[in-house]
């Protein structure tokens, strides 16, 4: 299972919904993952999670209601818990310099996406659909982001390797970058993502477009 199935099945666990309810999230989750939100009827739902389509209907009236309701823990809990895992973590990492930051951040972020990819690919579907629901991510991801980025990239800009510009604009820079090499390996089949070539891309990219003048 991957981590963001566990994670989703730790949320939703977690819950005061019925168990039929919370068995169904889950086998929707599983379903869409393994064969893709139109390729996935609510008869396949309902056999997956042990109960009758009518209680699938019951609980939420269109697949498209329990797409919502697959994606609701994963904008409201699990990104913003696998942000703030990883933020913590890196706050321990001393890199020697800007590039070599970068570099592990980027690699480890892109290898998390292509080991999770079967659900970051539904996750993203959505929000190439769905501005709100992105503008609400990205506003909690800031939030749980803002203090322990900004000070790293304050310490990069003391080096004078970032560019005194507001972390901020750092920030959504960085992002980005990063969004244009991990959507193409969430999409695209894992055998022609060179996750390594990518890595060594963006952050080539980032270290010269953040480089003060």
């Amino acid at each position: 299972m991957s981590e963001l199935a566990k994670l989703f099945d730790e949320t939703v666990a977690a819950t005061d919904l019925s168990d039929k309810q919370k068995a169904v999230l889950k086998a929707s989750l599983q379903l869409f993952a393994a064969k893709g939100f139109d390729n996935t009827s609510t008869a396949d739902i309902a056999a997956a999670a042990h109960v009758s389509e009518g209680t699938v209907y019951k609980h939420f009236k269109t697949k498209d209601q329990l797409l919502a309701a697959v994606m609701r823990p994963f904008v409201r809990q699990v990104v913003p818990r696998v942000a703030g895992d990883f933020i913590t973590r890196i706050q321990g990492q001393a890199a020697p310099d800007f590039g070599t930051f970068l570099h592990y951040v980027i690699k480890d972020r892109l290898q998390f996406a292509q080991e999770n990819r079967a659900e970051a690919k539904i996750f993203l579907g959505e929000l190439m659909h769905d501005q709100a629901m992105l503008d609400m991510l990205l506003k909690d991801f800031q939030q749980v982001a803002q203090g322990p980025l900004t000070a790293i990239f304050q310490h990069y800009q003391a080096t004078g390797e970032v560019v005194e510009w507001p972390v901020s604009e750092v920030f959504r820079t960085f992002l980005g970058v990063m969004a244009g090499h991990a959507v193409p390996l969430i999409l695209m089949p894992s055998n022609k993502f060179d996750l390594e070539r990518a890595a060594d891309e963006a952050t080539a990219v980032l270290v010269q477009g953040l480089r003060p003048a």
